[in-house]
């Protein structure tokens, strides 16, 4: 069934896109608009990467995968075609010969996707003249969203391009840019939204094809997500900023459920990051969907109504319109402008908030080992429910690693400002209770890793249990005792095992001399350490102001990372501190823990119940207070109590006429839904009721369809049937044709061996007939032994003629073949006749010096070699005139028919005797000199002799004549 829906969804997809198509053209790229509902934002990244390559290979713009489809109407068509006089059949040309289509002013074509490119294209053809700025489009007719049942019903008519169709051109992946896991997860949550309010199937079709794109481990994180409902919500609430979505990574989203801190998750996305960026964009709807990514990714992490150096770089952004492109008005803008300088924290975004994940994942770890099997499904929540409380309402604020004071303040602030100092302890020494590091710094080298210090973890419990927390596992830290446990890892550690045993006795008290060395160290008071939250110099850079610490920055921060820090964030500077960074990532978490209580006020007016804290390890909390001192608490308070309540009845009426207001338009809204549900009830019963109709004409069809598939495969078989029964017939039809033609020829042999049988017998008949006339009365045995006779002579008769038409036969064929060799000869005898010609030519022309001149000569000798007749008759009779030594050689070479021929060779060349001698001793011809010629000889017999005539010097004519005449 779900092969059978997709082909269905496939087939009407074509038949819309077929429909509606009426083209292609090419436009103003200014008539271009990208501002589609759910079509995709612009990406600066990819709009850099296409003006890079169309600066290198140009645009090409003709090709089909880099055509925009645009949809328009059929009235805005036709008014555009009139101004461009051309018709519809002009839209349907091909690519070479697209027609310009011109628009009224202030038309724009709405565009589906291709926004990168057209924005890369503006950049590469600022210089162009306004003709040539243009980019082809393909054209769809505009139309409204018909039900499937209406669509089925008006197939014939032209119904445009769909909701379908839309989404398909949206989003398809022609020559796109890769989606993001927030592009992903936006498609996913609409899909699923839509599908809940229609029984459309295609809504749950469209979820699915998106579901395909991510990975499997994406998949699975984005289920568990899905499961969550804390989480959801929170990503749910930035669906209405697309642009912040760009962020989102699947792939931690294991990591972040596994923290268990779904408030501080919370308190970050819904108030930190959709807070803070509906602050900026004045809370209006529309400037949040046209929000860009470029503006995010520049905005974020900085802080310009603290940081000047932010402030200004901004500013120029604002100014040069690169920020904010969307709003155009100059008051508006500025408005824009205003809220930013009221941020007075790093502006976050989901880049800020993956990253700031990784600072908060080792402080969990440390939590979740505090807390032990108390730990539930939220550490916040665990730890409230471990939390015993102060009975006099106390509560013990730290001001350094071995110092704190005691406040006053209600149940609710030691709660939340318990959690707050156990976070930030926590933040301070992490690196000394987990084997994690902060970030390497350039230029240094990498932070090593530590052992877990137990004196850390003994004060840390020791402070959960002075604010007012209280476990079995808090407990069993506390007694822990750390100086023993680093005496037994001071001495295992100098001595490793299995090499080294200490004794056993004598172990316990090597632990103790070590703890009271430890003992004799006298504490030397902290140095005051300013906490800067600003710079005069540049600051934190961009990289430096999210995620884990680097190395330096931690260990700046980590002295007076403090409460009070927290709650003084006043001043500004040139530039942010590393303290500023942590302060704003750590309240980006946690601020409600500080927002939501109003002890904060006695913080900022302390009333102090005690001087400091000797040692960290010793904090503890005196809990008797005298009467002049609770006194003075209550008075303090009821001053406070008053003040409150005096401030609360002046807000009373207006509070009240608040919540009149929000009443009267609730109810509104309330009567509003109430008809919207109504008429959506209406609508969802005409749809059920299609849906119904159209699920019995499926069953009809496919009813139909088995029937005519039946069918088919019966016509089928029948077919191939008769191919089988065809191709005997024809087989059959060949062999009665070769029957035939062997029945003609065996009448034919028939009919001659008849006529030569009636031959014989008249011959016979004659031969019998002059028998009996020449012998007379003969014997009857004589006669048959003459017939006997006469048949062997018929047979031998007729022997002989076949073998005469054989030889006949052979005959011809070797006078054809005689014919075209004597033709073949003739012709090479013309061509021999030829080069005789022109070699007594050549001869007649060169001079051939005096035999005795010749020897004079320091040159080597050069002969002519007549040769007579040949020592293999296949050879050819050749004549050569005036040769060298070494041509001697290649002649011999060749008709001594010696591959390997080779003589010793000396400073002048190869001597005449040696060739000579070679020629004796392989080929037994011996070349006698016998004054100006030498005479060569084969020893073979008198008979056999063949002569070999060497002249030096020049020949006579008449040497030459008889060697032609011997040819």
């Amino acid at each position: 069934m779900r092969q059978i829906f997709v082909d269905e969804h496939a087939r009407r997809l074509a038949e819309d896109r077929s429909s509606s198509f009426r083209g292609s053209a090419l436009v103003r790229l200014e008539d271009l608009d990208f501002g589609v509902e759910g079509s995709r934002m612009p990406d600066g990244k990819n709009i850099k990467k296409l003006s890079d390559i169309f600066a290198k290979v140009a645009c090409k713009r003709l090709e089909p995968e880099n055509r925009i489809p645009v949809v328009i109407s059929q009235q805005a068509l036709d008014e555009a075609m009139k101004l461009s006089h051309i018709t519809p059949q002009a839209l349907l040309e091909p690519p070479q010969r697209f027609p310009t289509l011109t628009f009224p002013p202030g038309f724009h074509l709405q565009c589906y996707e291709g926004r990168s490119r057209v924005e890369a294209a503006k950049n590469q053809m600022k210089t162009m003249l306004p003709e040539d700025r243009w980019w082809a489009v393909d054209l769809y007719l505009e139309s409204i969203s018909w039900s499937p049942h209406i669509r089925s019903t008006l197939a014939d008519q032209i119904l445009g391009a769909g909701p379908e169709l839309r989404r398909n051109l949206m989003e398809q992946y022609s020559n796109a840019a890769n989606f993001s896991d927030g592009e992903i997860y936006l498609k996913i949550c609409h899909y699923q939204e839509q599908g809940q309010m229609s029984l459309d199937k295609a809504h749950n079709f469209a979820e699915k094809c998106w579901w395909a794109r991510l990975s499997n481990n994406k998949q699975d994180n984005l289920t568990r997500l899905f499961k969550h409902k804390v989480y959801r919500n929170a990503f749910d609430k930035l669906r209405s900023v697309p642009a912040l979505c760009r962020g989102l990574r699947l792939a931690r989203m294991k990591d972040l459920i596994s923290m268990r801190c779904p408030k501080e998750v919370e308190h970050y996305l819904v108030c930190h990051v959709m807070g803070i960026w509906t602050a900026i964009l004045s809370g209006r709807t529309e400037w949040m969907l046209q929000l860009d990514v470029d503006t995010v990714e520049y905005v974020q992490q900085r802080a310009p109504g603290k940081c000047l150096k932010d402030r200004q770089a901004l500013k120029e952004k604002i100014n040069a319109g690169t920020l904010f492109p969307f709003v155009t008005d100059l008051e508006e803008r500025n408005a824009i402008w205003q809220n930013l300088l009221r941020i007075t924290t790093l502006i976050p975004s989901l880049y800020t908030f993956f990253e700031d994940i990784k600072f908060l994942m080792p402080l969990t770890k440390i939590m979740k080992r505090l807390l032990g099997e108390t730990l539930g499904e939220s550490i916040r929540q665990s730890l409230e429910e471990i939390f015993t409380g102060n009975e006099h309402k106390e509560l013990l604020v730290q001001e350094s690693e071995s110092s704190g004071v005691i406040y006053a303040a209600d149940l609710k602030v030691q709660v939340n400002m318990g959690i707050f100092q156990l976070w930030l302890f926590a933040a301070r020494n992490f690196t000394d209770m987990l084997p994690e590091t902060p970030r390497k710094e350039d230029s240094q080298p990498a932070p090593t890793t530590k052992e877990p210090n137990p004196a850390a973890w003994c004060a840390f419990a020791t402070l959960a249990y002075n604010l007012g927390f209280n476990s079995d596992k808090i407990c069993q830290m506390r007694r822990a005792t750390p100086d023993r446990e680093l005496a037994r890892m001071v001495l295992l550690r100098a001595r490793k095992a299995p090499r080294f045993k200490y004794d056993s006795a004598a172990f316990e008290e090597y632990q103790n001399q070590i703890i009271a060395m430890f003992t004799t160290a006298k504490e030397e008071p902290a140095p005051s350490v300013a906490a800067t939250l600003y710079t005069d110099g540049y600051g934190e850079d961009m990289e430096r102001r999210c995620g884990r610490a680097f190395e330096n920055a931690y260990e700046d921060y980590r002295k007076v990372l403090f409460l009070r820090v927290m709650c003084d964030l006043d001043g500004e500077g040139n530039g942010i501190s590393s303290l500023f960074v942590r302060v704003s990532i750590i309240l980006a978490f946690f601020g409600q823990l500080i927002k939501d209580i109003s002890g904060v006020v006695y913080l900022r007016g302390p009333v102090p119940l005690c001087s400091g804290v000797p040692s960290q390890t010793d904090m503890q909390v005196t809990p008797f207070l005298t009467q002049q001192n609770k006194a003075e608490d209550l008075r303090l308070r009821n001053e406070m109590l008053e003040k409150e309540v005096s401030v609360f009845r002046k807000q009373v009426p207006e509070i009240e006429d608040k919540f009149k207001r929000r009443l009267n338009k609730l109810e509104s809204d309330n009567q509003q839904q109430q008809v919207e549900i109504s008429r959506i009830l209406k609508e969802k019963e005409v749809s059920e009721k299609e849906h119904r109709d159209k699920m019995q004409e499926v069953q009809i069809l496919q009813a139909e369809l088995s029937q005519c598939q039946s069918q088919l495969r019966i016509t089928r078989e029948h077919q191939h049937r008769i191919t089988e029964t065809a191709e005997e017939f024809h087989k059959l039809e060949a062999g009665l044709l070769q029957c035939k033609s062997e029945l003609q020829i065996t009448q034919d042999h028939r009919q001659k061996v008849a006529e030569e049988a009636q031959k014989l017998q008249a011959e016979l008949d004659m031969a019998v007939n002059e028998c009996k006339v020449a012998a007379g009365l003969k014997e009857e045995a004589e006669i048959r032994s003459k017939q006997g006779k006469i048949e062997e002579l018929s047979q031998l008769n007729s022997r002989a003629k076949t073998c005469i038409n054989s030889l006949k036969t052979k005959n011809d064929r070797f006078r054809t073949e005689l014919d075209s060799k004597t033709a073949a000869l003739d012709y090479k005898n013309g061509e021999t006749k030829n080069l005789r010609e022109e070699i007594q030519t050549l001869k007649q022309q060169m001079a051939i010096p005096h035999p005795q001149a010749t020897a004079e000569q320091s040159t080597p000798n050069r002969i002519r070699i007549e040769y007579v007749e040949m020592l293999d008759d296949k050879a050819s009779r050749s004549y050569f005139r005036d040769h060298t030594q070494e041509e001697v050689e290649n002649f011999l070479k060749k008709q001594f028919r010696k591959d390997k021929f080779a003589f010793q060779e000396d400073g002048k060349g190869l001597a005449l005797e040696k060739a000579f001698d070679y020629a004796e001793r392989h080929h037994k011809i011996r070349l006698i000199p016998k004054g100006g010629e030498v005479v060569a000889q084969r020893n073979i017999g008198p008979s056999d002799q063949k002569k070999i005539r060497v002249n030096s010097g020049k020949v006579s004519d008449q040497v030459m004549a008889d060697g032609e005449s011997g040819a």
